[in-house]
């Protein structure tokens, strides 16, 4: 039992010694002295700092010079109450995290001469409103001001080259900022969420707008992509609710999935150097009514599902697939037109569209597919399926297609009756408006539509 008291209380003191452990304490601040460098390094003490801090480029200890160059990663790690701090240029090493979470951080003026800002240096600062960056600084880090909700702008070095993972992430006061053309590298998720970002111009040294990097984005409306681009990342610009139009530049080649899913984007313009696309491109586009242009044989896999802008919808031709969900929850989408170059209609493409009317299917030979579900949730009972004259028979004949309320000659709009009118008690009429009660082969008027009966 003694023996458990003895090590609970040399541990206690070790972790109380550890916690606080720093050499010397002057004018308020903690340091670690190096004699053999001859270097003092900031650090964590006894008691959080607070207000507004200036770091000395040197101090006296012992009677001895030492050159302040460091700031540990816990010296001021969520100091609630600091307001204002300011590093000498002889500081050249800031761990990362330094500053994270010094929620009444104002103004942060940082050393001249660093090229490299630490991770997740300013995290959750926020507060801060006013930054100072070095001028010959070259790389951004990851989170390095990630979450500074107050900050409304920024001052970005000539000199800078990368914008880490999240940089600027969740900044929701950042409403403009300008890039400096020698910025060759964004890394994902460098302004996401940046709800008050309504502009931005993109250097020409950039060759990749990368996964998230503009994603919810929600005010950004305005964005030049520079012509030596050549790959859209995944959701780069995703639930940009504001960017009604995008130019796509001619060096683009690959354009990776939900891209602009959930965007403002009215009209698909995508150009012939366009080699590649990931799934979901313009998924929850709601404000999406036309395509100009589409140089693929297929349409991905939920390209355009929960586009309920599109009312009338030509698949290009040159399209041989529809892949699973293309058009899904497109739920005010009326008309559909599939040219004779589909082949394969998969799983799930037109489910969900709750106003289909008119389908115009130019195919003689039906698309194979999974038929099951094509038009899942869809009511096809209630629409028209027009189809060539001599595939009417087969559409009629074959599942899902059967399952249209008529099926009618996509060149005449007449439906076609195999055989002798019998089974239907709707009455017939000739074209001049008079009943028959037993019609011969013909052209009548049954239901509204012409009918031919053979």
């Amino acid at each position: 039992m003694v023996m458990k008291k003895i090590l609970f209380t040399f541990v206690f003191l070790l972790a109380a010694f550890t916690a606080n452990a720093y050499d010397a304490k002057i004018d308020g601040i903690y340091y670690n002295i190096n004699p053999e460098r001859r270097v003092a390094i900031v650090t964590k003490g006894e008691v959080n700092y607070q207000g507004d801090i200036t770091l000395p480029s040197t101090i006296k200890y012992n009677g001895e010079e030492y050159a302040v160059t460091e700031i540990t990663e816990e010296a001021f790690r969520e100091c609630m109450n600091v307001v204002s701090l300011t590093i000498p240029n002889s500081v050249t090493k800031i761990a990362d995290g330094a500053f994270y979470h010094c929620i009444s951080l104002r103004k942060l003026l940082l050393p001249d001469n660093m090229e490299e800002l630490p991770k997740s240096m300013c995290g959750s600062c926020s507060q801060l409103t006013d930054v100072t960056l070095p001028s010959r600084l070259r790389t951004l880090s990851a989170s390095a001001f990630s979450n500074c909700v107050s900050l409304a702008s920024i001052s970005l070095p000539d000199d800078l080259v990368e914008i880490g993972v999240g940089a600027f992430d969740n900044c929701i006061s950042l409403t403009s900022i300008v890039i400096p053309h020698h910025v060759s590298i964004f890394r994902n998720s460098a302004f996401h969420s940046c709800i008050n970002l309504t502009s931005i111009r993109l250097p020409d040294n950039l060759s990749r707008v990368p996964n998230s990097c503009f994603a919810s984005c929600l005010k950004l409306s305005e964005i030049d992509l520079p012509n030596g681009i050549d790959a859209i990342g995944t959701d780069a610009f995703a639930n940009c609710e504001s960017l009604t139009n995008l130019t796509i530049p001619n060096s683009v080649q690959f354009i990776d999935g939900r891209a602009f899913a959930g965007s403002g984007i009215t009209t698909v313009d995508i150009p012939s150097s366009v080699t590649k696309i990931g799934e979901g491109l313009y998924m929850g586009c709601g404000q999406l009514t036309s395509i100009l242009s589409w140089p693929f044989t297929s349409i991905p896999r939920q390209t355009f599902k929960d586009c309920s802008g599109l009312v009338n919808m030509e698949i290009p031709q040159g399209v041989m697939t529809l892949e699973d969900d293309a058009y899904a929850g497109c739920t005010n989408l009326q008309t559909v037109i599939i040219p004779m170059s589909v082949r394969y209609i998969s799983s799930g493409s037109f489910k969900d569209c709750q106003n289909l009317k008119d389908v115009y299917i130019y195919c003689e030979s039906i698309p194979n597919g999974y038929t099951n579900s094509i038009f899942e949730g869809t009511h096809i009972e209630y629409a028209t399926l027009h189809v060539p004259a001599s595939a009417i028979d087969a559409y009629r004949s074959t599942y899902p297609w059967s399952g249209f309320g008529s099926i009618v000659d996509i060149a005449t709009g007449i439906e076609h009756v195999k055989g002798s009118a019998t089974g239907d008690d709707s009455p017939y009429y000739t074209l001049d408006g008079i009943r028959v009660t037993q019609p011969k082969r013909g052209v009548y008027i049954h239901n509204g539509k012409k009918t031919v009966v053979r």
